[in-house]
């Protein structure tokens, strides 16, 4: 598979799985001096790992193939310039995925991606773990030379996988008023339709009314909805039960298309919590250490 570099996967043998999900959220005491003592305390339990070989370093160089509730993921090494971010993630998402990589230096479970046309790949899982390691990424570029820190552990997916992602509702209380709204969403390019199952459109309820639009302005479709809304940002959103509507406000839902593989290739990125992978591999089954990295 082009992009896919073949790897030495560390795996778990003793222990049990759930020592890895201790692993990637370490607890914090009460007496740490500082936040971020308990990412020095993941290090330290993988390098306790590694001496009493709990955890083992597959001796064969390969692309690791996993089966999980009925979907296959190749694993692999892929340049991070080879993926595409399906959603946005605000920093405050990714800031312990970043914290944790930087520690550790291990990817303890994978990105999973999907291959798109152009030769690239959507990140469809993960994708706080992505951002960290763009994050990361960052701090550490040097002109001309590869690191580490360039290169990230993936699962490839076939499009199968797209069926198991979820669409979230992401409402929003808006400060403008449902005429106001409905005049400048239409302004938008946001026509007035009973119809919220075409799997290409993204659709706005608002009140009793729902407005729909194609995927046809790619990545900039959120920040022009965040203008006509008066909001900040679209990267959260709450549900039915929790989402407090003040008087004067216009409550707002927002419903991203369907996932599939047209809506990968539109090339548009979605709010944070748009979508939600419910497969993924556990973690655990074909690590990666940056450590183990060798530049060419």
């Amino acid at each position: 598979m082009s992009h896919l570099i073949p790897y030495r996967p560390w795996k778990l043998k003793d222990g049990e799985a759930d020592q890895i999900i201790g692993f990637m959220n370490p607890d914090r005491n009460k007496d740490d001096r500082s936040p971020f003592v308990r990412y020095a305390r993941s290090a330290a339990m993988w390098a306790e790992w590694v001496r009493e070989g709990i955890v083992v370093l597959d001796p064969e160089i390969q692309t690791p193939k996993l089966e999980f509730e009925g979907i296959g993921f190749q694993y692999g090494l892929m340049p991070l310039e080879h993926l595409r971010p399906l959603v946005s993630v605000p920093p405050s998402a990714k800031d312990h995925h970043q914290r944790l990589l930087e520690a550790t230096q291990l990817y303890s479970e994978p990105i999973l991606v999907v291959p798109t046309a152009g030769n690239k790949f959507v990140v469809v899982g993960n994708h706080e773990l992505y951002a960290a390691a763009v994050a990361y990424q960052a701090e550490l570029a040097r002109p001309g030379k590869r690191r580490s820190s360039d290169i990230c552990l993936v699962a490839v997916c076939d499009e199968s996988y797209l069926s198991s992602i979820a669409v979230n509702e992401l409402s929003f209380a808006s400060d403008r008023s449902s005429d106001e709204l409905r005049n400048d969403l239409v302004a938008l390019g946001f026509a007035d339709s009973p119809r919220t199952d075409d799997p290409t459109a993204i659709t706005i309820l608002l009140g009793g009314e729902t407005f729909s639009a194609r995927l046809e302005s790619g990545n900039q479709w959120t920040q022009h909805l965040m203008a006509v809304l008066g909001l900040r940002s679209l990267d959260f959103g709450s549900n039915e039960q929790v989402l407090s509507v003040k008087d004067g406000q216009t409550k707002v839902t927002i419903v991203s298309p369907q996932m599939r593989p047209i809506v990968l290739n539109s090339g548009s990125e979605f709010p944070y919590g748009t979508y939600e992978a419910n497969i993924r591999p556990l973690p655990g089954a074909n690590m990666w250490s940056l450590r183990d990295f060798r530049a060419e």
